[in-house]
Parts: C-alpha cells; sequence; structure tokens
C-alpha cells in the first residue's frame, strides 16, 4: 500500500518531486495538537502514544514514542495493528440478527427458524442495517446527552423509530416493524464481544456476524511494541465509531494510568486525519520542513 501510494505521487508530480508518507497516527496527533496545544503540557518526555482508529469497516491502532528534540516533535513509530473486520458496520450486524429480526419474528409470532439462513443474510438483513445505525447512533447521541446534564436516565436510556417499517421477505409477503426500539441494557449485551479485554484468538463468529473485539488490535499492538497497558500515556481516540459512550469507557478501564484524549464532536473528528496531513504539508511548504519527522 505504501509503494503503491508513492508511485501514485511520483507519476503525478515527476520523479524528481520530494514524497514523503505521513502515517494516519501522526497525522491525527498534529490535528490534536494544532486543535488543543495544551495537549503537550500534559504528556511527559518520552511519552508512550496509542492511537485508537475505530470507524465504520475497521479499526487501526498504533502506538509510538515521543520526544520533543531540537527540530520539533521526534516521534518513534513502535508498533501497528489493523483490522480489517472489526468496524461500526459488525456492530449495526450484530443489531439486525441480534434484535431486529428476533423482534420482528416475535411480533408477528413466528418461530426463530422462521426464516432460512439466505432470507436472514441477503433478504432481511440489507433492509434493516439502516435501521440499526439509526437506532444505535440515536442512543448513542441520547446517552451522551443524559449524561451531559448528569441525569440518572443515561444509564437506562431508550430510542424509538417511530413509523411503521415495510421488510419485504418476498414478492408475495411484506411484514412490518412497528416504531422498533433499542435501550442501553439491549445494545449493552450486543456490545459484549465486542468490548471483551480478554478476546478469543479467532473472535467470535457466527453464520451472520463477525464480533471480534476492539481489543484485539489493541493487545497485538502492545505486544509488538513490549510495553504493557500501564507504561501508555495517553490514548487518541479517533474514528466514527469511538464516538460510542461503551467504547470509551471500556478504553477508560483497561488504560487507567492514560489520559484519553479527542475531539469535542464528531464533525472535528471526522476530518481529523485530513487536516493533520494538511497541516505538515502545509509546514513542508512554507517552511521547507515538516511540522513531524515521519
Amino acid at each position: 500500500q505504501r509503494n503503491a501510494t508513492l508511485e501514485a505521487a511520483y507519476t503525478l508530480l515527476g520523479d524528481d518531486a520530494r514524497v514523503t508518507l505521513l502515517d494516519e497516527p501522526y497525522a491525527a496527533f498534529l490535528d490534536l495538537l494544532f486543535q488543543q496545544p495544551e495537549v503537550l503540557k500534559q504528556l511527559p518526555d518520552s511519552a508512550n502514544i496509542l492511537v485508537f482508529d475505530f470507524g465504520g469497516g475497521t479499526c487501526d491502532v498504533a502506538m509510538f514514542s515521543l520526544n520533543i528534540g531540537k527540530h520539533g516533535l521526534e516521534p518513534r513509530l513502535r508498533a501497528t495493528s489493523r483490522y480489517h473486520r472489526i468496524g461500526g458496520g459488525d456492530i449495526d450486524r450484530a443489531i439486525v440478527h441480534g434484535h431486529l429480526i428476533p423482534l420482528l419474528l416475535k411480533n408477528h409470532h413466528l418461530k426463530p427458524t422462521h426464516f432460512d439462513w439466505r432470507t436472514k443474510r441477503y433478504v432481511l438483513e440489507p433492509q434493516l442495517l439502516p435501521l440499526a445505525e439509526r437506532l444505535k447512533i440515536a442512543l448513542c447521541r441520547r446517552v451522551i446527552e443524559l449524561k451531559d446534564t448528569a441525569s440518572k436516565e443515561s444509564s437506562n436510556s431508550e430510542v424509538v423509530a417511530a413509523g411503521e417499517y415495510e421488510i419485504h421477505v418476498d414478492d408475495a409477503t411484506v411484514l412490518f416493524l412497528e416504531s422498533p426500539s433499542l435501550n442501553s441494557a439491549q445494545f449493552q449485551e450486543i456490545l459484549k464481544p465486542f468490548l471483551d479485554p480478554e478476546p478469543p484468538p479467532e473472535g467470535l463468529q457466527d453464520d451472520y456476524v463477525m464480533r471480534g473485539s476492539i481489543f484485539s488490535p489493541i493487545l497485538q499492538t502492545l505486544m509488538r511494541a513490549r510495553v504493557e497497558a500501564n507504561e501508555i500515556d495517553a490514548v487518541i481516540v479517533a474514528g466514527s465509531s469511538s464516538l460510542i459512550p461503551e467504547v470509551r469507557l471500556a478504553l477508560k478501564e483497561y488504560f487507567q494510568e492514560a489520559t484519553l484524549l479527542t475531539w469535542p464532536d464528531g464533525a472535528e473528528l471526522q476530518g481529523a486525519i485530513a487536516r493533520g496531513a494538511a497541516l505538515q504539508a502545509l509546514s513542508i511548504a512554507a517552511l521547507g520542513e515538516p511540522l513531524i519527522e515521519p
């Protein structure tokens, strides 16, 4: 991937161009420093920083050590781990098969075996995925809002997708799902395998969902870097799926000695890596040297 990126750059700019690659963890860190310059004051000398990037389709983890030298910030990438099969989309599928399809069956007094595998996987799942994502996002936002107001309701929140949802099983069969809901207890049960701090080597998988744990790439990164969890000074939390409150709580409980660093809202978080890369490019163009040495 790195060679292909360099080849594309030289094709566009010519063989005499000066091209360097900036790893995403560095870009995220640069944007965080630009947005929140006080972050550096919180970090000790030779800080160990873990970047946790949990998006819609992947969970990327990187760890680097950071020194502040004569030439500015001097990071050293110690280890990375990229899991292509853990993302917000997997959580959405878990909601579909663990909550919405059983709810549909219950509402229509149908047996659990009423639909075959192909119908669940290729007919029901695509229709229910947008609803699952909608419920997930709404519940997370509600929990965050209630926690911000210190409300006791946040521990048992519930959201409802008002209206009747037509589920087309085949040309002759249409089932209706009326105002489906999702509450905190149900969501936390669905999330358990995704947040398991001691995950099985291959994760948990059934016929429909791969339930890998976010701690699989974390543990792999720590092992490769030969660093213990209590030696991490800061965790940079990025990626749209990291907005799930239970994900942040799991990270906070695991890295008890570390400071969790992130962006104030989802919009800021979404563009962090692009902005960090742009800052690096601007520094090279204007000053002739990078803000952070790749």
